[in-house]
């Protein structure tokens, strides 16, 4: 039998760590609807889409966002 010390190796986290925060991309977005093949004519309608509604009231005091 293998006898341990006190401590156990540390457990991966369940959860991955959050990405850096970003502000919206338009040549990203663009480039999303190209790669899902999918014409907004309203581009605002895909940034919305794909943001939470918890940065939302934050991007709005942002005065070059369009949100």
């Amino acid at each position: 039998m293998t006898q341990r010390s006190g401590t156990l190796p540390r457990a991966k986290p369940s959860v991955p760590a959050p990405s850096r925060f970003r502000l919206p991309d338009p040549e990203r977005e663009r480039e999303l609807a190209r790669r899902i093949e999918v014409t907004f004519r309203d581009p605002l309608i895909l940034r919305q889409a794909l943001t939470h509604r918890s940065v939302l009231t934050d991007w709005l005091t942002i005065p070059q966002l369009d949100a």
